[in-house]
């Protein structure tokens, strides 16, 4: 981060006349983008039609005329980098050597989830140049596990297992929390295998047989539950 500490003004011809070029393109990335980042009492419209103007003269460029204004207001190269990274001109952050070291700041998530639904782990991370990610599942990696968001559509028992999340730029490297998905089995005909609660409320419908007594033993467990009669 050779820049960061100094003025924009204190940039060398050579950094502003870079940075000019890269912000003079047409895009979504341009001098205009970096404008709307920046606090909205920054630039009225008036004066971003008089950068604007530079464009129509020989050698003009609005790009320049605004980063020597910035300089003359001792705006600092941090504060520009923080305007860059909003509209996200790599390029120009190229420019001014700006590097950060990956962080993770927000880790996957263990969670219980049923055959075929789908989920998702997630791991964020920040960092410049932009970090790559690689999912390993129970130590070996995924072919398809390069983005921050690791997505099964329909979940299966195979899918169960320890799975971490490795971020990484060319500054540094930082490993997840090891994170257990476990897969369960899916219902079987709306079964799930779990008990009634006690409190739970049971209607019985019976229907009475002349010269019959009919006796009902009920339990919390619906294998239990039995039924006699006596003549």
């Amino acid at each position: 981060m050779a820049y960061s500490d100094e003025q924009i003004r204190k940039l060398s011809y050579g950094i502003l006349s870079k940075l000019a070029d890269q912000l003079d393109m047409i895009g979504p990335r341009n001098w205009k983008a970096l404008i709307t980042v920046m606090p909205s009492n920054t630039y009225k419209p008036e004066e971003v039609s008089r950068f604007e103007m530079e464009a129509g003269r020989m050698d003009g460029s609005p790009s320049m005329r605004l980063l020597s204004d910035l300089g003359q207001r001792c705006k600092t190269v941090k504060q520009l980098i923080v305007w860059l990274k909003k509209i996200g001109n790599d390029k120009a952050l190229d420019i001014l050597e700006y590097h950060e070291e990956v962080q993770i700041t927000e880790q996957p998530r263990s969670q219980p989830v049923r055959a075929g639904a789908t989920v998702t782990l997630r791991c964020k991370a920040t960092g410049y140049p932009t970090p790559e990610y690689k999912w390993i599942k129970d130590g070996m990696e995924l072919p398809d596990g390069v983005e921050e968001e690791l997505t099964f559509d329909c979940v299966t028992l195979e899918d169960s297992g320890r799975y971490k999340c490795i971020v990484s730029n060319r500054m540094n490297a930082e490993k997840s929390n090891i994170v257990e998905l476990q897969v369960l089995p899916s219902p079987v005909n709306g079964y799930t295998g779990q008990e009634a609660a006690p409190q739970a409320k049971i209607r019985l419908l019976s229907h009475c047989i002349p010269s019959h007594t009919l006796y009902l033993m009920v339990t919390h467990s619906a294998s239990a539950l039995k039924s006699w009669n006596h003549q």
